[in-house]
């Protein structure tokens, strides 16, 4: 990745170095590196800026507010994720409507706020049915049956792991069925 941005210098205005950026900050969250992110993050939202890549712009968006929900800045993630949300409706974006629903309720579910998370997931879930999307299809699932299970909807959280199964397989997502097959035990 670094080399695709060396490469590409000369010309500001790629795609590839834009991606390159993108990718890199959204490794460098894992590691903590949280400086080196937001450096990342800005190369990647100029490009992307250049080249009026509303893709690109949302990405940039979405891998900010995960950095400030990394941060433990909630407040301002949320504001992050509220932007991209308007943004991403104008556009016509469902795509990035359901991440911005995942991440929202992901981060909800931090803060205690449940009932807007499993808002949240059920959101995604719909959107997803809509475009057939059976990726997230299976997370909307997935994070729906946890709550259900925290809850106490145990009937319901079955269900909804049982679909998690049926849309992670379908999916290839081995990861996501072993979670959800472990779910209907626990």
């Amino acid at each position: 990745l670094k080399q695709a941005i060396e490469i590409t210098q000369n010309n500001k205005a790629i795609l590839a170095s834009a991606d390159a950026h993108t990718l890199l900050a959204n490794i460098y969250v894992y590691q903590s590196k949280y400086d080196e992110k937001w450096q990342h993050l800005n190369s990647a939202e100029k490009i992307y800026t250049q080249l009026s890549d509303n893709k690109g712009l949302s990405a940039v968006s979405l891998a900010r507010g995960r950095y400030f929900m990394a941060i433990d800045d909630f407040d301002q993630s949320f504001k992050t994720f509220e932007q991209l949300m308007s943004k991403s409706k104008t556009n016509k974006d469902v795509k990035t409507q359901i991440e911005v629903y995942y991440n929202t309720g992901y981060l909800r579910k931090l803060t205690g706020e449940v009932g807007l998370a499993k808002h949240d997931y059920t959101q995604m879930l719909e959107l997803s049915l809509e475009i057939g999307d059976g990726e997230n299809l299976a997370k909307a699932y997935s994070s729906l049956s946890g709550i259900n299970m925290q809850e106490g909807n145990f009937i319901e959280a079955m269900n909804q792991a049982q679909s998690t199964i049926r849309y992670a397989i379908d999916q290839n997502d081995t990861n996501r069925f072993q979670q959800s097959f472990s779910s209907l035990y626990n």
